[in-house]
């Protein structure tokens, strides 16, 4: 597994959930009238989901030689190795294995 690759997806990923935080409270009339935030919201939320599959792809590479046939399976194949069992306190281990996570930071 290339770490380096890994820690660099791991930077992406947080640069889009800080960006999608940042745009938090606005109603729901605003965001209706706002394109440029929508747009904000929609590209950074797409990119984290994006890479959390990618993450977890490539952490999946050295554990199965077969490719999932869903955007999701990534991350249920790696939440059911021994490797994630053993990491699973950490951070990294957490957000690589659920690809859908992003979808819940505007909504702590």
């Amino acid at each position: 597994m290339d770490e380096m690759l890994i820690f660099r997806k791991m930077e992406s990923l947080g640069r889009c959930v800080d960006r999608i935080r940042s745009k938090r409270g606005f109603t729901h009339e605003e965001l209706l009238r706002d394109f440029d935030l929508q747009d904000i919201l929609s590209v950074n939320l797409q990119r984290a989901v994006q890479l959390s599959v990618d993450i977890a792809l490539h952490m999946l590479s050295d554990l199965s030689g077969t490719l999932p046939d869903t955007m999701g399976e990534p991350s249920s194949r790696y939440a059911n190795t021994e490797s994630f069992q053993r990491t699973r306190p950490t951070p990294f281990a957490a957000a690589s294995a659920c690809a859908m996570w992003p979808c819940m930071i505007m909504w702590p």
